[in-house]
């Protein structure tokens, strides 16, 4: 289950009835991983919007990308 607020996401897994936040860029990243995305790629778009370096948009996406997957609310790849 997901909630918007002012830019913000809310998750719920309903199986575990845990919660968990996104920012505003976790929120835009939410959006780019719930269809199939390379990690690759979601570096790739990262780096072009946030202007961000390589280095730091791969370590802030594993980072999210590894909480959500801890908490049940994807699943990865590879």
């Amino acid at each position: 289950m997901k909630a918007s607020v002012q830019g913000e996401v809310v998750l719920l897994n309903t199986r575990t009835g845990q919660y968990f936040g996104l920012n505003v860029v976790g929120a835009w990243l939410w959006e780019h991983i719930s269809s199939p995305i390379t990690f690759g790629e979601l570096v790739a778009k990262v780096v072009e919007k946030y202007e961000v370096d390589l280095e730091q948009a791969e370590h802030d996406i594993n980072a999210v990308v590894g909480s959500l997957h801890d908490a049940g609310l994807i699943e990865t790849t590879g």
